[in-house]
């Protein structure tokens, strides 16, 4: 958009006068590109979600494009601090616009401050992104690391796991891939090498389940089913698109006509499109569940019809959710032995007809 506006106005200064995202302290995600911003996604009142990982990457996104493009004579970041603003239900506060960098009390620094000063300050910095999100969903993750050091090492439970020169970090955003952690808690400690001078941040993330249990769409994470089952936000997708059921009739968030299941919350968003999720997994026996739901109120019987395979080997074919359930919105689930060999569970979604479909998968293992 920006170069359309250089080359229609060639000799019309540019700049862009705001840029930011709602950071909630207490809201997080798995990631950001999990699914849709929701307006009211909690089971029980309305809520607008705003995880402070999804902030943090509305940030780098914006920088990415502002720092290269030559003909802005300026940019400015919408708001140092939140503040008062009275008509606002939005984060995990009322009454405040929650855009800032720094937070309502003007002393807790949030994750995208830490990106801008890594980006634009020459004091020291090395932060670990996402180090409020403590109860972790899952127990492979991304660590992502924001420093202008000129290398920094991660650690796990005092265990390197890995190091990253200054150049491969974009934007001065070290990402390290994969880290897997420990049942219960686990200490991270990010080490900065700043001209010789080391600077470190830590964090405390606890993992307490052994299942992966991915809810389909959703960027935020942290649902508890009524069984107990904790589901993180979508992640470990290539491909498709999130999305949500549209409001409706609804109760609490929930669409009103999901039927078939004790947690009609898990239904209400799904990843659809042609897909595949590619879960890190230890070598094993698993027990996998698929659950499925056909939003669409005017689908009709052969509108959708998929495949699904698992590591190459067909769970589902010619699979019409539709036709199995016998209505819409209403649920439908399947489940399956797997073997695991190779540290990952490849699940492969691909339409034969329309868009293949997925609301929600658990992951047990057996063995």
């Amino acid at each position: 958009m920006l170069n359309l506006f250089r080359e229609r106005y060639p000799d019309q200064p540019l700049g862009i006068s705001e840029y930011s995202a709602g950071a909630a302290l207490t809201h997080h995600t798995d990631n950001p590109l999990g699914g849709p911003p929701e307006v009211r996604s909690a089971p029980k009142g309305e809520v607008t979600y705003q995880p402070e990982e999804y902030a943090a990457y509305i940030h780098e996104e914006n920088w990415r494009v502002i720092s290269n493009t030559p003909f802005l004579w300026g940019s400015f970041v919408w708001n140092m601090f939140d503040f008062g603003s009275a008509h606002r239900n939005e984060g995990d506060v009322l009454g405040v616009d929650t855009k800032g960098l720094v937070a309502f009390d003007h002393r807790t620094r949030k994750d995208p401050f830490y990106f801008c000063k890594a980006n634009w300050s020459d004091e020291p910095v090395t932060y670990i992104v996402g180090w409020r999100y403590t109860d972790r969903a899952y127990p492979v993750v991304d660590v992502k690391v924001y420093s202008n050091a000129d290398a920094v090492q991660l650690s796990v439970n005092g265990t390197p796991v890995g190091s990253m020169t200054a150049p491969q970090c974009v934007q001065r955003t070290c990402v390290f891939r994969q880290v897997r952690l420990n049942p219960g808690s686990n200490t991270l400690v990010a080490t900065g090498n700043h001209a010789g001078t080391p600077v470190s941040d830590s964090g405390l993330w606890s993992l307490n389940t052994s299942d992966v249990n991915i809810q389909a769409g959703r960027v935020a994470t942290g649902y508890v089913s009524s069984q107990g089952t904790r589901f993180g936000s979508d992640d470990f997708f290539v491909g498709g698109t999130g999305s949500s059921i549209d409001e409706g009739d609804v109760d609490g968030g929930i669409p009103k006509d999901i039927r078939g299941t004790d947690d009609p919350f898990l239904y209400k968003f799904f990843r659809h499109g042609d897909f595949r999720y590619d879960i890190p997994l230890a070598d094993g026996t698993y027990e996998v569940t698929l659950g499925f739901l056909e939003p669409d109120l005017e689908a009709e019987v052969g509108d959708r019809v998929f495949n699904v395979t698992a590591n190459g080997q067909p769970l589902l074919e010619s699979f019409d959710v539709l036709e199995e359930a016998g209505s819409a919105r209403t649920v439908v689930t399947r489940t399956f032995p797997v073997d695991v060999t190779g540290g990952q569970l490849t699940l492969d979604f691909t339409a034969t007809a329309g868009e293949a479909l997925i609301s929600n998968i658990k992951i047990i293992r057996r063995q």
